[in-house]
């Protein structure tokens, strides 16, 4: 369950303007996540998360992933995050699959 849970922490220290990449394996495949630090506010760092599509000709269809994160950077926890997965079919099968966007969101409270 917990697999991807801290895939947005890098190897070493980041600051804003740092990029990183983290490879995702999905169902439809692998998804490589390009992670950007966009700012850093006392304790809180806003992280952008995005992707280029995966594709998987097997069951044609496309897989991607944007938003972004804010992590607490004493800790590394999860903060808050609003990311959008997008599965989509690709031309031919349209009858096989239903388009799936999937927006998580998280707060802490």
């Amino acid at each position: 369950i917990f697999d991807g849970a801290f895939s947005y922490v890098p190897e070493e220290e980041v600051g804003v303007g740092d990029k990183w990449y983290k490879d995702d394996n999905h169902h439809v495949g692998s998804l490589r996540v390009e992670y950007t630090v966009k700012s850093e506010n006392g304790n809180e760092m806003e992280i952008a998360a995005s992707s280029a599509s995966a594709v998987n000709n097997d069951i044609q269809a496309s897989y991607s992933r944007k938003g972004t994160i804010t992590v607490d950077t004493k800790t590394g926890l999860l903060l808050s995050s609003s990311l959008k997965d997008d599965m989509k079919p690709r031309a031919g099968n349209i009858t096989r699959l239903v388009i799936r966007t999937v927006k998580n969101e998280m707060q802490k409270k």
